[in-house]
């Protein structure tokens, strides 16, 4: 597994948020939008080579999810898929208050 696909793809986001919510409760308002992947949607692990990118992006819809159900006030949170797979525009991955 590749610790640079982990640091970037979960830990970066995670040391981003982390920075900013504070700020974002001590103003009532704040938006939160994580870049995630089809691969973060998907559970099977069939596409050889692309193991730690999906860990990554599974572990960044966990994070955003766990963040959506703990976050108060005018705070929203969402995940969105690039769609560059087989979803042509992209979608919601899960979301807070949208």
């Amino acid at each position: 597994m590749s610790n640079l696909t982990m640091a970037t793809n979960f830990f970066g986001a995670y040391h981003v948020i982390r920075s900013f919510i504070p700020l974002m409760e001590k103003q009532g308002y704040g938006r939160i939008i994580n870049i995630s992947s089809e691969y973060g949607a998907m559970s099977e692990m069939s596409h050889q080579g692309v193991g730690a990118y999906k860990l990554s992006k599974l572990a960044l819809n966990g994070l955003t999810r766990l963040i959506a159900a703990e976050i108060n006030g005018n705070i929203k949170i969402n995940a969105v898929d690039s769609g560059m797979g087989k979803h042509r525009y992209g979608w919601t991955i899960c979301t807070k208050n949208s």
